[in-house]
């Protein structure tokens, strides 16, 4: 039985502008990619303040600070999706589960929106950066139910069977469409 619903912020309730900047600016060069990615781990996992990050992605980049803060920020609230949230609330424990440096939530999204999230589970503060299973465990417990007893919606493939491995159930998100599809199977 399905009691919370747990939902990843970059790449599913918004966009990610992080993923396309890393790729344009480092893919081409293994090592860059491998320090940029690094980097953002250390920043997801609270080890580094967002500025330091910034200003290391943007030295890497070779670009200027600002204009890498206005990139990789720009993200935008994927409005359907929310009103898809707002439906599954009333008969779900729902939760919001992401990788990130800093807390964004009122940047990204209203307060009616922040509000339907009964538990925010963001790495930085808890130092569990996905697919560790301590993320995953983690906001379960918070939600008060067993990882058996949710769904876990990322963009990302290892992301999703990170949660599986922790024992949720899991959707590797890739439109609204498709998630409506598969929840209603679940």
């Amino acid at each position: 039985m399905i009691r919370a619903i747990i939902f990843d912020c970059f790449g599913v309730l918004t966009t990610d502008a992080w993923l396309p900047f890393k790729n344009q600016h480092f893919g081409h060069d293994p090592e860059l990619l491998s320090q940029a990615t690094d980097l953002n781990k250390q920043a997801d996992g609270g080890l580094i303040s967002t500025a330091e990050f910034i200003r290391n992605i943007a030295e890497l980049a070779q670009m200027p600070e600002q204009r890498v803060l206005h990139i990789v920020t720009n993200n935008v609230a994927n409005g359907e999706l929310f009103e898809l949230v707002t439906e599954l609330k009333s008969d779900y424990k729902i939760g919001l589960l992401s990788n990130a440096s800093m807390n964004y939530l009122s940047d990204l999204f209203t307060d009616e929106q922040i509000a339907l999230f009964e538990v925010t589970a963001l790495s930085y503060q808890t130092n569990f950066v996905k697919p560790m299973a301590e993320a995953y465990l983690d906001i379960a417990e918070r939600l008060d139910v067993v990882p058996s007893e949710c769904v876990l919606i990322d963009d990302q493939e290892r992301f999703v069977t990170g949660a599986r491995e922790a024992g949720m159930q899991a959707i590797w998100y890739h439109d609204n469409d498709q998630l409506q599809a598969e929840l209603s199977t679940l």
